[in-house]
């Protein structure tokens, strides 16, 4: 019996270690984004474009905190991002970011780009990369 209580003490521990509140997912292109389960549930913003590709995002569930980023090819989406965003400063950016404790901050999203356009859109912060096209976004 005193065998099974050190047991018992793992699988409580490893049950509960595993349920994760945080979730990563990824997509090589917008179609498979649009066909997956997750395309209802608005952890990626409405306004990612149809060529976008190397989609990935990390939320949690419990705070609605999401990271994310894609790369796109149509330079339209700057110049709409550039009319139609609330532009915010690199200061208040890196603020929220370090703000956040969960999820923790992906290793790719990286806010060093050369000149980025940062600015706020559908509740999403959006750091636009223009040189290298693509863009970060973030839901807090």
């Amino acid at each position: 019996m005193k065998n099974l209580i050190p047991i018992a003490l793992t699988l409580v521990i490893l049950l509960f270690s595993s349920c994760s509140e945080t979730q990563t997912n990824n997509y090589a292109t917008f179609d498979k984004y649009a066909n997956s389960k997750n395309f209802e549930k608005g952890w990626i913003p409405s306004f990612v474009p149809k060529d976008a590709h190397n989609i990935s995002e990390t939320h949690n569930i419990d705070n609605n905190i999401i990271f994310g980023k894609f790369s796109f090819t149509n330079r339209t989406l700057i110049n709409g991002f550039v009319l139609n965003s609330d532009k915010i400063s690199n200061d208040s950016l890196q603020s929220i970011i370090s703000s956040i404790t969960t999820p923790s901050k992906p290793t790719w999203f990286k806010t060093d780009a050369k000149r980025p356009l940062i600015g706020k859109a559908n509740n999403f912060i959006i750091i636009c990369d223009t040189t290298n096209l693509k863009l970060l976004f973030l839901h807090q």
